[in-house]
């Protein structure tokens, strides 16, 4: 991660000045920022080719580097508060609330038209984080945007970058804390109906968020939404609010687990996924097993109408045959006929069917004691296959989930163990300080009695000589 003072711009490129005294253009890729802004890069940056300065010159650039850091910083140095990190709240309106290390707003912006109109009429700067969060609902209450008294409000805290001492999961928690307050208060009745979700984002996904037109909450549901198999249309989530995205999704638990939302290491890990295509690749598996589920479903749907539409076999039916029903008249071919009815006769009372050559094994007698038609099995086997297919999708999805969780919980162990680890660095450093503290005190104890000790000792031996004196004087 790099970082410099924003000192030109262009719709297409930035010139920063590096800590290290060089000029270098980067990618603006729709970068809101200001001269004089100190913002973070992550594409590797070349360095613009600048003739040799002479040293009047270079001193010259020092002085006018000097003037615009000092006008872009509102001309009042003393005052400046440095912002050390970035609060979203996205409700559609989307802002952003750059904070200092005392948590005061020292900058807030629209995110998306409806909040740069938000922020018109509205003065952030020098408000305490909460006391900002509160004005900002007030107003989203005054536009009618919660009159339907249900909403998805996503709250993301990024640090500047991530060497700054602040503890942004804090900054989630205040902005969370007031919007619930505020929930509950304005809201009582449907407070059931609000989720509110606040996640703790790494500095690279506020960068990639704010280079597609995101808020960085807004990126994180993208990214955790895409990782569970969902397909988000970027533009879509870039226009509409979370809270109807998530509607026409089933809610937003079926885009995250509001529970256990995911954190800064994972989606730092899963943006790298995004960037190699993977999480395209578990988004088109969901949608083919969704799509044979729903084949699957179909084609047993089908076979149960046809069994229901279609008509038992018909019997054939016994008719008296008169006389004359089917003889010629012609003498000689009724005298067939009539030879024919009597093997007919004959053939049946024998047990065969008539017009037909007496078999010399008769088949044996059906046990069941039914003649007719015998029901296929091709059915019922392809019936049996597809309710194995499903059960082995279900043990595997099982197994999926299985895995998720475990991974989950062996990345909640070890956040714990390295906040545990930095909590126990903390205190071994705060007891080596306080050790070194009382030592120094000890040391300037000793050498301030050891020159009291001398100095008391001098006038003794002052005191003594003159006393001698005094006798040899007598």
């Amino acid at each position: 991660m790099f970082k410099g003072i924003v000192m030109e711009m262009t719709e297409a490129d930035l010139v920063v000045l590096t800590p290290d005294g060089q000029f270098k253009k980067i990618p603006r890729m729709g970068r809101v920022c200001q001269v004089g802004e100190e913002v973070l890069f992550s594409t590797p940056p070349f360095r613009l080719k600048r003739p040799v300065l002479s040293a009047m010159f270079a001193l010259t650039a020092a002085v006018l580097f000097c003037i615009v850091l000092f006008n872009g910083l509102g001309g009042n140095l003393e005052g400046v508060k440095p912002i050390v990190a970035y609060v979203t709240l996205d409700i559609n309106p989307s802002v952003e609330l750059g904070v200092d290390k005392d948590n005061e707003v020292q900058e807030a912006r629209g995110l998306n038209e409806d909040g740069v109109e938000l922020l018109q009429s509205l003065e952030l700067t020098g408000r305490p984080l909460a006391a900002a969060t509160e004005v900002l609902l007030n107003h989203v209450e005054q536009k009618g945007i919660f009159s339907q008294e249900e909403g998805d409000i996503i709250i993301s805290s990024t640090k500047v970058y991530e060497e700054a001492k602040v503890d942004e999961s804090s900054l989630g928690q205040i902005v969370k804390e007031t919007v619930s307050k505020h929930i509950e208060t304005k809201h009582p009745q449907a407070t059931s109906a609000f989720q509110v979700a606040a996640f703790v984002t790494p500095p690279t996904i506020r960068e990639e968020a704010l280079a597609k037109g995101l808020s960085a909450g807004k990126y994180a549901i993208y990214l955790s939404a895409k990782d569970n198999g969902n397909d988000i249309d970027l533009n879509a989530l870039r226009d509409d609010s979370v809270h109807k995205i998530a509607k026409e999704a089933g809610g937003l638990n079926k885009l995250i687990d509001p529970k256990e939302l995911p954190k800064k290491e994972t989606l730092s890990k899963l943006l790298e996924a995004e960037k190699k295509g993977e999480l395209d690749a578990k988004v088109k598996e969901k949608s083919e097993k969704d799509k044979s589920k729903s084949d699957d479903k179909k084609n047993g749907d089908k076979k149960n109408d046809d069994k229901k539409t279609t008509p038992p076999p018909n019997k054939p039916a016994s008719t008296t045959p008169s006389k004359t029903d089917g003889k010629s008249s012609d003498p000689k071919k009724n005298g067939n006929d009539d030879k024919n009815d009597k093997d007919d006769k004959k053939n049946t009372d024998s047990g065969q069917k008539p017009g037909t050559t007496p078999a010399k094994n008769p088949p044996a007698a059906n046990n069941g004691g039914n003649s007719g038609v015998t029901k296929p099995k091709d059915d019922d086997d392809k019936r049996a296959e597809d309710d194995r297919k499903k059960e082995e999708e279900k043990r595997k999805e099982e197994e999926r989930k299985k895995e998720e969780e475990k991974r989950k919980e062996d990345e909640r162990k070890k956040e714990e163990e390295n906040r545990k680890e930095e909590e126990r660095k903390k205190e071994e450093q705060k007891k080596a300080e306080e050790l070194k503290k009382k030592e120094e005190e000890k040391r300037k104890e000793d050498e301030r009695k050891r020159q009291n000790g001398s100095g008391g000792g001098t006038g003794k031996k002052e005191d003594s000589e003159d006393g001698n004196r005094s006798q040899q004087g007598r």
